[in-house]
């Protein structure tokens, strides 16, 4: 009896402290095994740039999400596209396409180029400068840098850019990344192998299959994290 005693004292503590940690995910527990999501919304970020890949091991805001539906269709094309410009050994996964997103981007980085038919397409490039401006090209103004936000897609692997779009107030447009920095790592276009959003697509829908699949990637990245908190503290428990 004594023995039964202590086995479910172990359990009980077990069970306590996974709904410990479940609450500090961010996520209500129930009977039968049930979890339901709160907003998950406590901590302000300071860094207002942010960039996901398989080897960050970021989490954001601490949430738990399991099951959703993320539309990244355009996302899936322009990797196959991409992939289409690559020697068959070099081709890549869905694992090495990573996404950046610039909420805030510094001055001199992002170029309005004017053609000559008036038509407005845009570039980013962190390392000209004004000397290095043609004709017809400007950098975007401060109030205009204060309110919009950039999506790119990345190959992890190479290091390279694959597509941009930029969002201006509540316009949306093709942007080229030429060159983008982040961490001390150094993303630039390959001209051979650069994909860029695909022909008769709305760049609105661009932008949110970019968004989807931006928290498709971190959305994974917190289940992971849940999973190795969770399997870290029920190990921890099992000791005693």
């Amino acid at each position: 009896m004594k023995d039964t005693n202590k086995k479910s004292g172990i359990f009980k503590r077990m069970r306590t402290r996974i709904i410990a940690i479940l609450g500090a995910l961010g996520v209500a527990a129930f009977g039968g095994g049930h979890a339901l999501l709160n907003n998950g919304s406590n901590n302000v970020q300071d860094n207002k740039t942010k960039i996901e890949s398989t080897n960050t091991g970021k989490t954001s805001e601490g949430t738990f999400k399991e099951g959703l539906k993320f539309d990244t269709t355009i996302v899936d094309k322009i990797l196959v596209e991409y992939n289409a410009n690559l020697p068959e050994e070099e081709k890549i996964t869905e694992d090495d396409l990573g996404i950046i997103l610039q909420e805030e981007v510094g001055n001199g980085h992002v170029i309005k180029d004017v053609a000559e038919d008036g038509e407005v397409s845009y570039i980013e490039n962190y390392y000209k400068t004004a000397k290095d401006l043609e004709e017809g090209q400007e950098f975007m103004e401060d109030n205009a840098i204060s309110n919009m936000e950039i999506y790119t897609l990345v190959d992890n692997s190479k290091e390279n850019t694959l597509a941009g779009v930029i969002e201006i107030g509540d316009e949306y447009h093709e942007i080229e990344v030429q060159s983008i920095e982040k961490n001390g790592k150094e993303y630039l276009k390959d001209d051979e192998t650069y994909v860029g959003i695909p022909e008769n697509v709305k760049t609105k829908d661009v932008y949110k299959n970019f968004e989807n699949y931006y928290n498709k990637r971190l959305n994974k990245l917190e289940n992971q994290k849940y999973a190795e908190n969770v399997k870290e503290k029920t190990d921890d428990e099992l000791e005693y």
